[in-house]
Formats: C-alpha cells, sequence, structure tokens
C-alpha cells in the first residue's frame, strides 16, 4: 500500500510529540538488543530514498531515513498524522497553501558524524525527480520541479527551493496552492542524504541517511541488514529495540509462516495460508495478532447505468450483502463495517445503526427484493465484474447470485463493462477524501472538494463523518468490511509487550523486543 501522486487536500500538521525511546523506559531497554529476523516474500528492493518504493523497501527505509515531517509512531488513528521530524515545527504557510517554509533542528547529524544542512533536503528532492517518476509525482508542482528534472544540467539547484545553511531553513513555493504538500515532505523520498551524494542509482550501496537505524548491508540476493544507532535521539521517532533487523526472502508464503513458528526467522506479516491458518489463529500464545489495515472493502456500483440510477436498487444491493460470507471469502482477514471510511483515518465515526442493518447480522433479502420490485426493475439485466484472482471469482459468482436471489438478473462479465465490482480501496495517502470521492454524485464531490482546501482533516472530522455516513445512505458503494493483516512472531518476540503496528507502514520492526 504504497504513495503515489500527492493530490490536493487540506492539511493543519500536529505538533512533534516526545516519543518513547529506550532511555525512557527501563523495560525496553532491559530488553533492547539481539537481531531479528523478518520473513519478506521478496527482497525490499532499492533502499536509495530516491527509489524506494516497495512495501517491504518502505518497512526497512523509514527506519534509516527521516524526512522533515513524518507519520506519527503509533497504531490506529493516531499513525495517520503527520508530525514534525527533522523539522523544528510543522511547516508554515502564509499564502494558502503557495509556499512552505520550515527550520530543521540542529545536532542532528548522519552515522559518519556528518552534520544534517537545510540543501541536504533540496539534493533529496532534486535527486527523486531525476531518479524517479515518483519524483515527479510528489514534487512536481514545485515551481521549476519539471523543467529540472527533464534537464541534463549538473547540481541541485531548483527554482523554487531556497535553502539557508546557516539558519537551517528551508523555503518552497509551489506553482499552485497544494495543502496536501506536507505529505510529500513526510514521503521518505524528501529524507535528506548529505553532500557528494550522486544524482545516480545508489541501490547497491544507499546513501547514509539520518534514522534510529543504518543501512550497514545489502546482500548479494537483495537482503539487507540494518544496524541500530546507539546514539539517536529524536522525540517524534523512538529509537529501536532491536540491535540488527534483517530482511530474509522466503518466496513460498507457507514456508515463511512455518520458518517463524520453527524459530528460523522472528516476523512474518500478511496471510497465512489456508490450509495451516486455524493453527496459527489458535496459538493462543500472543505470538499471533490481526490489525485493521487504512483500506475499505466495497461493491462499487455505478450509479450513472440502469438499473443503479435508483437509490433504492442501490440500497438493496447493500441490505444483500452477508458480511458473514464475506468474511469467509476473505479467509476472515476482514473486520465488519458499514462505513467507507476505515477506522484509522480522520472523520471515522461508527455508522450505528447501520442503515442497512446489523453488518455482522444475517442479510436482508426480503427487504432487499422488495426495494427491487417497488423500482420495477425486477429481470433487469446487471453485468458482475469479477477479477483475476481465485478469490475475486469467487467473491464475483457469490454477488451475481446474491443479486440474483433479490430479483435481477446477474451474469459474470469484464470488469470494465461492469455496472458492479468488488473493489479494495486503499488511496496512496490516509486522507478522508481518497475514501469519498463520488462522481456519481456532484453535490457529495464539492462538499469533498471543499473540505481538502479548507480544513484539516482533524479538525474537519465531523464534517468527514457527515460526508461519510451520507454516501453511505445513498448507496453510491456498498462498504462492507475493512481488511486485516496478520503478523506471526517466533517464541523469542514480545510480539504483546512491544510490538507496534503502523496503520501507513504495517509492522514497526524498530518497535519490537526479545523476551
Amino acid at each position: 500500500m504504497r504513495r503515489a501522486a500527492v493530490a490536493a487536500a487540506a492539511l493543519a500538521l500536529a505538533a512533534a510529540a516526545v516519543g518513547c525511546s529506550d532511555d525512557g523506559d527501563p523495560r525496553a531497554e532491559a530488553r533492547a538488543g539481539g537481531s531479528i529476523v523478518v520473513a519478506e516474500a521478496a527482497p525490499p528492493g532499492s533502499l536509495d530514498p530516491a527509489l524506494v518504493d516497495s512495501p517491504a523497501g518502505l518497512r526497512a527505509a523509514w527506519l534509516a531515513y527521516t524526512p522533515p515531517l513524518t507519520y506519527r509512531r503509533a497504531e490506529g488513528a493516531a499513525g495517520t498524522e503527520l508530525v514534525a521530524a527533522l523539522a523544528e515545527e510543522p511547516p508554515t504557510s502564509e499564502d494558502g497553501g503557495r509556499s512552505y517554509a520550515l527550520t530543521l533542528r540542529d545536532g542532528l547529524s548522519y552515522p559518519n558524524g556528518t552534520p544534517l544542512r537545510a540543501s541536504d533536503v533540496e539534493r533529496a528532492i532534486a535527486r527523486a525527480l531525476r531518479l524517479s517518476p515518483r519524483g515527479s509525482e510528489l514534487f512536481g508542482g514545485i515551481v521549476g520541479a519539471r523543467a529540472y528534472a527533464l534537464s541534463e544540467r549538473p547540481g541541485v539547484d531548483i527554482e523554487g527551493i531556497a535553502v539557508d545553511d546557516a539558519a537551517g531553513t528551508v523555503e518552497i513555493d509551489l506553482e499552485t496552492p497544494d495543502r496536501m504538500f506536507p505529505y510529500a515532505l513526510a514521503d521518505v523520498a524528501a529524507a535528506p542524504v548529505p553532500p557528494g551524494t550522486p544524482l545516480a542509482d545508489r541501490t547497491r550501496r544507499p546513501p547514509p541517511g539520518i534514522g534510529p537505524y543504518r543501512v550497514s548491508q545489502v546482500r548479494e540476493n537483495g537482503d539487507v541488514v540494518l544496524t541500530r544507532r546507539p546514539d539517536w535521539r529524536l522525540a517524534a521517532v523512538p529509537a529501536g529495540h532491536a540491535r540488527e533487523i534483517v530482511t530474509r526472502t522466503i518466496p513460498e508464503r507457507e514456508r515463511r509462516v512455518r520458518a517463524v513458528r520453527d524459530g528460523r526467522a522472528d516476523i512474518v506479516e500478511g496471510e497465512a495460508p489456508l490450509r495451516i491458518l486455524p493453527d496459527v489463529r489458535s496459538g493462543g500464545d500472543g505470538r499471533y495478532a490481526e490489525y485493521p489495515l487504512p483500506a475499505t472493502l466495497q461493491v462499487s456500483i455505478d450509479a450513472s447505468r440502469e438499473p443503479f440510477r435508483a437509490a433504492d436498487v442501490r440500497r438493496a444491493l447493500a441490505f444483500a450483502l452477508d458480511t458473514r460470507v464475506l468474511a469467509q471469502l476473505h479467509d476472515g482477514f476482514m473486520q465488519p463495517t458499514c462505513n467507507m471510511l476505515p477506522p484509522a483515518v480522520a472523520g471515522y465515526r461508527r455508522l450505528d445503526p447501520c442503515p442497512f442493518g446489523d453488518r455482522s447480522g444475517d442479510a436482508d433479502l426480503v427487504r432487499a427484493s422488495e426495494l427491487v420490485e417497488a423500482a420495477g426493475v425486477d429481470g433487469a439485466r446487471v453485468t458482475v465484474g469479477g477479477g483475476p484472482t481465485a478469490r475475486a471469482r469467487r467473491l464475483a459468482r457469490y454477488l451475481a447470485e446474491t443479486l440474483r436471489k433479490i430479483g435481477l438478473d446477474a451474469r459474470l462479465g469484464a470488469r470494465e463493462r461492469a455496472q458492479v465490482a468488488f473493489e479494495a480501496v486503499a488511496p496512496a495517502l490516509p486522507h478522508p477524501a481518497g475514501f469519498l470521492r463520488d462522481d456519481d454524485d456532484p453535490v457529495l464531490s464539492a462538499r469533498v472538494a471543499l473540505l481538502t482546501q479548507e480544513a484539516a482533516p482533524a479538525d474537519a472530522a465531523e464534517q468527514w463523518a457527515e460526508v461519510d455516513a451520507d454516501l453511505v445512505e445513498n448507496a453510491y458503494a456498498a462498504p462492507y468490511g475493512v481488511p486485516t493483516a496478520g503478523v506471526l512472531a517466533s517464541e523469542r518476540v514480545d510480539l504483546e509487550g512491544c510490538g507496534r503496528f503502523h496503520p501507513v507502514f504495517g509492522m514497526d520492526y524498530s518497535s519490537v523486543c526479545l523476551r
């Protein structure tokens, strides 16, 4: 689940908070040290901050490269908030989001002792613009950034960025106002790198970064070793527990799980194979937990086409969904919901009662059939879109059978021609606007656009909750679940005592400690 283009939305940032660290917690200090092995399906890929883009790579890179801003190190909704990290305070903007100014903290340095300078931030942005398409997605709105990305001139001077190394200040001018730009400053691609770092791919030898860990080794197969920095002190980013974090590539899912169960690895994240899933879940020893993700499972509905132009026909679909069956089809990696917004996103307010009945109870097929009949669309043709995976095909068959039960002539077809299809909504950024955009209702769309431009998500939480409720009530989509991820730990890891699952990045390996 990882960062794409920076959308236009509003965000005011919380001030930096004092983070916990090994030194502030005697229990954590006693457990600090040792080496943990993380089982991954594939190597993390590049840890060069300008190039990293895989989930595994991002989980590793955010421990070694800290941007000016960062996501709060916390579980749940708190983990989707941005806080100042290398910056002293959240960036200020005096002109509606067209320019931003920040000041870096004093006393920070790279592992080799080189002090952090303001120009290092501009260097990081320049490398991202030159080396990766994501650079233009994140920073292309800066004055002169796109021209710089296409040029071949040496140096890292970008027209819209002014830095003062003596004062530690960075000023950034944008082509147009963008209240979402602070999210770009929290991306790993904005993490500063020291003078002398070339405008070239450093996948094999990642550049030094400022973080609680450093990349000490990239192995021949692409696996990496992160080593803890014993001198790390930064309020918003806690120090790590393990002295060393090692990734180990094990492509087969069942082998990854068995490696952790047998103690040959320490942590694995994701879904366990169905064949051994009951044993994993029934362990009862605190070694396994499931965590909600910042995503929503829904049936998407094309309200511009018949028979779903009628709100009652869309509501009939929502009444007909059986979340217990759907949970089984997702192998249990799902929590029932009635909301479009997941719990980790600002503005979530549990819809109680749900307008379509208890999402943990039975589907109301009788009510759904009555709505279809009253709308005069009994027997209407509906195309249900499928997908390439076995689960997607099972879900599509379930939906077609369910719609037939309530009086619609539902058939499987190509997704691009379908009126309804299952979808996982997982925006690049954990902002409510990414979950509540709907082209079928211009009024709702205008409300979303206004909120994203005028208010911070936390400050407008009640308004976002109202939009969520209205979208669900009008059934422009039919949300039914929040996907979950499983985390399994070896016997020597205290998952319950000190593990932290971050809603954006997943398992925070720096939080893991040994028993």
